[in-house]
């Protein structure tokens, strides 16, 4: 029951994130060339790779640790201190990386005569917000603040669609990125000021070397999460650059934005709702084995309507939400929703291995999964074409599942 007033309460948020991002694409629609997508795929793509060690690593691991509520003053606070550097570290990372990589920045995503340079800075300051919202996020997830969190990242979403709408006006790509990064976390300021009203104890900049330790399983899952998906997408986009038009590549990258919403949608349920509770459960498997079973019941109906229903509309949906240019690539959507069909059921045996933290069994199967992937699209792409992506998706995503099956076994059917 109480997984499903969480993932009532995270829909709103989702149902919030998913008509705005609808509306976001109808004005990049109206305003930009079809072939923009792409290329704003490629940043959020670049954005992923830049925040998902934070998010999906460091702050994972922050809820996991904060959950228990047993935890002393010390203990707490070198969590949270540990948490602090550990993100400082990524933005320093980060940022010399870019710079590195200015030309290559310069030639994709800055255009207009705003200046390079003054470009990079606010691109810097998008992911330095970025990482402190995902942090008080992470605070309020650990206190159970479900209420909160929907609210905050709602309203975020509300007006990063105003602000969005009276920009592209201006028609200036390299703001409506920068504009599109900072989305998540536009009420930062917000966000943790509210994050340190719900702290158990008073933060103090504490950290240990155990604490980095404890922490350090989740970094490599998350990182390994970085480099055979969102690194391995960021090349199979350049694959797709090189193969196809960039017309054809937007309206591929259309289907799979589309595909991105289901997914958004299921991995912001199971961060809320299912992650926290199974980390609770780890100690108690009878408990467990039936809490996973009760979300694998509630998850298959939903899944499998809305994806039919994707299946069936799959023209209207892309005349509606996109623009009519984008029908033409409907065909791509017979083997996308499949994958994303394989998809659900594999995110949530991944967020139980998170939660058991077996970081080198989630590693390894992170690494099959990217070369199933780049295999699949060698093999298909020469005699499917632009489908053979859609195929590769699928296939991927089925061979994952069944690989977690098999690991999660004992647990699901002893």
């Amino acid at each position: 029951m109480k997984f499903i007033k969480s993932s009532l309460w995270t829909g709103v948020s989702v149902g919030a994130k998913t008509i705005g991002s609808v509306i976001v694409n109808k004005i990049i629609a109206r305003f930009f060339l079809p072939s923009d997508f792409a290329l704003i795929s490629h940043f959020q793509n670049l954005m992923n790779i830049i925040l998902m060690i934070p998010s999906d690593g460091i702050n994972k691991g922050l809820v996991k640790y904060l959950s228990d509520k047993s935890l002393s003053e010390n203990e707490y606070t070198k969590y949270l201190g540990t948490a602090v550097l550990l993100n400082f570290v990524v933005f320093i990372i980060a940022a010399i990386g870019l710079v590195i990589k200015y030309d290559y920045l310069q030639s994709l995503f800055i255009t207009g005569n705003i200046k390079p340079h003054f470009w990079m800075v606010l691109f810097l300051g998008v992911i330095l917000i970025n990482l402190v919202s995902y942090f008080s996020f992470s605070i309020l997830l650990s206190a159970q603040k479900v209420k909160t969190y929907v609210l905050l990242t709602t309203l975020s979403t509300l007006i990063l669609v105003v602000l969005l709408y009276a920009i592209s006006f201006f028609k200036n790509f390299s703001i409506v990125l920068l504009l599109l990064g900072a989305g998540p976390a536009l009420l930062f300021f917000l966000s943790i000021y509210i994050a340190l009203k719900n702290l158990t104890y008073k933060f103090r900049f504490n950290f240990t070397l155990d604490a980095i330790k404890d922490l350090s399983g989740f970094i490599l899952m998350a990182a390994s999460m970085v480099l055979f998906a969102r690194v391995v997408e960021f090349v199979v986009r350049i694959i797709a650059f090189n193969e196809f038009s960039i017309y054809d590549t937007g309206l591929w990258q259309a289907v799979v934005k589309f595909s991105d919403y289901y997914a958004i949608a299921c991995t912001s349920i199971l961060s809320v709702a299912f992650y926290p509770k199974a980390s609770e459960l780890m100690q108690k498997q009878l408990a467990l084995k039936k809490f996973v079973w009760h979300v694998l019941i509630i998850v298959t109906p939903f899944a499998v309507i809305s994806l039919a229903f994707i299946y069936f509309f799959k023209s209207e949906i892309l005349y509606y939400f996109f623009d009519e240019s984008f029908v033409a690539g409907a065909y791509l959507f017979d083997f996308q929703v499949i994958g994303d069909l394989f998809k659900v059921y594999s995110f949530v045996l991944a967020f139980l291995l998170s939660a058991q933290a077996r970081t080198w069994m989630f590693i390894g199967i992170q690494a099959l999964s990217a070369a199933v992937y780049l295999l699949s699209i060698y093999w298909l792409i020469p005699i499917f074409g632009l489908e053979g992506f859609s195929m590769a998706h699928a296939v991927r995503f089925l061979i994952y599942l069944l690989v977690l099956v098999y690991i999660q076994r004992k647990l699901l059917f002893s």
